[in-house]
């Protein structure tokens, strides 16, 4: 598979979505035997995330659908190129099956809170993999002990320490394949967060997963105040995942050429809703407005966000030349 990783665009149906990662898989150097079994295989785990989770922010999971997983495959192979021209002795083109079998698996399983049960989810996905494969003869005797072994580290390297900002990589130098491996579906997985074209409306789907109930359940000054909670969260994980980046080489922070665009588009969101907030107070708009307004700067949809982007005058050449702790932390 040579030259750049083409991105599958988010208006294509699932179907549409699915078919595209069938055929990156095609593109790859590898026995043919292994990429018919690893298309049926990832084939069949992204129709089970679509079936159960939806697409296009629309379904039970709104970030974590099957538009996450296709993202996330495609990330990993962005990553996977560019950590082989460094290490091109660790890594092999027909090694991307794997990569490909755990960016479609990883989430699988989303059933249970992440911030109260970390690596629940991730490890539940792994035994969903691991039975998918096992229960087909075919599937179950083409991948060997050992390529099953590197899609299930591949997969929980994808657990997320909230306590202490990190992920569960075995180490954070790389030595052998299976840390490449990890290093690549761990960074990949966050790769959004630098992104300036995409964070910002990924963002509030994970906004509407975790929090859908209790926006319905607010009043007005709860709703403010959950959004302002949110956008400065946002601000606080993005310093964080800066200075996480910092373990690692500089082929890393390349995945993240936007994060302090980012982080300077949700400051001056925040603002936005500071400002929504006080003309409440002040009894300068109504609370219809407040909420018309609010569930905009809210939305899962990309074409509003990016509307509201433009309108706002929020590009990212704006921000190209402002300093933030970020831009410190990475100099």
């Amino acid at each position: 598979m040579g030259g750049k990783t083409e991105r599958i665009t988010n208006n294509q149906e699932g179907e549409s979505k699915t078919r595209g990662i069938v055929e990156l898989i095609d593109q790859i150097e590898a026995d043919e035997e292994k990429k018919e079994a690893t298309k049926k295989l990832v084939t069949d785990l992204l129709n089970q995330i679509e079936d159960k989770y939806g697409e296009g922010g629309e379904g039970s999971k709104p970030f974590h659908d099957l538009d996450h997983s296709i993202e996330f495959v495609v990330d990993s192979l962005v990553a996977f190129d560019l950590y082989q021209e460094k290490y091109p002795n660790l890594i092999s083109p027909k090694d991307k099956l794997f990569v490909i079998i755990a960016g479609a698996g990883h989430d699988i399983i989303q059933e249970n809170n992440g911030m109260q049960d970390p690596g629940k989810n991730e490890q539940e996905s792994v035994e969903l993999v691991l039975r998918q494969i096992s229960k087909d003869d075919k599937l179950k005797n083409i991948f060997s002990d050992e390529e099953k072994s590197w899609v299930i580290k591949m997969i929980l390297a994808t657990q997320f320490d909230f306590a202490n900002h990190r992920q569960l990589l075995t180490r954070d130098n790389i030595q052998i394949k299976e840390d490449m491996l990890e290093r690549i579906m761990a960074l990949a997985d966050l790769m959004a967060l630098g992104d300036f074209d995409r964070q910002y409306w990924r963002g509030n789907r994970l906004f509407w997963e975790v929090n859908t109930n209790k926006y319905q359940n607010e009043d007005i000054n709860g709703k403010l105040n959950l959004a302002i909670s949110w956008f400065d969260g946002q601000i606080k994980f993005l310093h964080k995942q800066t200075e996480y980046l910092k373990k690692f080489d500089d082929i890393s922070i390349q995945f993240y050429p936007d994060i302090s665009a980012n982080i300077q588009l949700y400051t001056e969101i925040l603002e936005q809703v500071d400002i929504l907030q006080q003309k409440f107070f002040s009894m300068e708009i109504k609370q219809e407005e407040v909420e018309e307004n609010l569930e905009r700067l809210l939305s899962k949809d990309k074409e509003i966000i990016d509307s509201l982007k433009n309108e706002l005058g929020l590009r990212k050449d704006r921000f190209k030349n402002k300093k933030t702790p970020a831009d410190l932390l990475i100099s």
